[in-house]
C-alpha cells in the first residue's frame, strides 16, 4: 500500500489547540479520512474517531443541546467528525458546542464546502480554521515514487486521486476512477440540493468536460441543455462548492478548470 505525505499535514499540526475548531474540507477521496486519523494516532487513548454517517453518532447531533456531543468526546483531548457536512444543521451544532464547551480539539472533515447545504460558514465564522485538501500533488507523489513522462500523461490522463495513482495498471486506474465517478462525485449535490432534473445536470458536467481551460459561456449552455441561465449558474455553483470544477472569472467570460 503506497503512503503519500501530505504537505499540508505539517500546518493543520500547527493550527491544534488554539481554542479553534479545524475543518479539513475537500473532495471525497482525496485523502480527508485518511488525513485525520494519522493525526490524531499519537494522541492514542486521548484520541476519538467518529463517522457523521453512521446512525449512532448522528443521534448525539442535537440542534440547541450542545451536551448531547459530551458523551462522544468525553475524555478526550482530540476528537475528529468525519463527514460532517452530513450533519443537518452542523455549523449551528459546533457553534454551540465550541461555545460551550472549548475543549477538545474539534476536527470537522467534509468533502463539500459545508455551505453546500446552508451548513457551517457563516455560524462557525471566527472559530474555525480552515484547510482544503485537494488530490495530490505533483510534489507529494514525487516524495513517494519516481515519477516518468510516461506518467505525466496518465496524471492529466486520471487525475491524482491518491487511489488512481496507487494504482498501477490502466485498466485498475480506470476502474478505481469509474467508481470515484459515479459512487462519490456528485453524493453531496444529489443529497443535499433538489436537483430537479438530474440528466440536465449530468449533460452539463458532461458538456464542461470538453471545454476545460476553455471560456465557456452560459448563454450557450443554457441553449444547448434547455434550460434557463439561472438553473446554470446554480448547477455551476454547486459543482465548484463540491470541488468537482473551478470557476476563474474574467470580466467578460467565465473558464472552467
Amino acid at each position: 500500500m503506497t503512503i503519500f505525505i501530505r504537505s499540508i499535514e505539517p500546518r493543520i499540526r500547527k493550527a491544534l489547540f488554539k481554542v479553534r475548531m479545524l475543518a479539513i474540507l475537500g473532495p471525497r477521496q482525496s485523502g480527508k479520512t485518511t488525513l485525520s486519523k494519522k493525526i490524531i494516532r499519537r494522541y492514542g487513548k486521548n484520541a476519538a474517531y467518529y463517522d457523521c454517517q453512521l446512525a449512532d453518532v448522528r443521534e448525539h447531533f442535537v440542534l440547541g443541546q450542545p451536551e448531547k456531543l459530551l458523551d462522544l468526546v468525553k475524555g478526550k483531548k482530540i476528537v475528529v467528525f468525519d463527514e460532517a457536512q452530513t450533519i443537518q444543521n452542523i455549523g449551528s451544532i459546533l457553534k454551540a458546542f465550541q461555545d460551550t464547551y472549548p475543549r477538545p480539539q474539534i476536527i470537522a472533515t467534509g468533502s463539500s464546502s459545508f455551505d453546500l447545504s446552508n451548513k457551517i460558514n457563516e455560524p462557525m465564522t471566527g472559530r474555525v480554521f480552515e484547510f482544503i485538501l485537494l488530490p495530490l500533488s505533483l510534489e507529494e507523489i514525487k516524495a513517494v515514487q519516481r515519477v516518468t513522462p510516461r506518467d505525466l500523461y496518465q496524471f492529466m490522463l486520471y487525475g491524482t486521486y491518491p487511489a488512481v495513482v496507487a494504482e498501477k495498471s490502466a485498466e485498475s486506474k480506470k476502474l478505481v476512477l469509474k467508481n470515484i465517478a459515479t459512487q462519490y462525485l456528485y453524493k453531496d449535490v444529489f443529497v443535499f440540493e433538489a436537483i430537479r432534473n438530474p440528466h440536465i445536470f449530468e449533460n452539463l458536467v458532461k458538456l464542461l468536460a470538453f471545454q476545460i481551460g476553455s471560456l465557456v459561456s452560459l448563454n450557450e449552455l443554457s441553449l444547448h441543455l434547455g434550460v434557463s441561465r439561472s438553473v446554470i449558474q446554480r448547477y455551476l455553483r454547486l459543482l465548484e462548492q463540491s470541488f468537482i470544477i473551478k470557476i476563474i472569472n474574467s470580466t467578460s467570460s467565465t473558464i472552467i478548470i
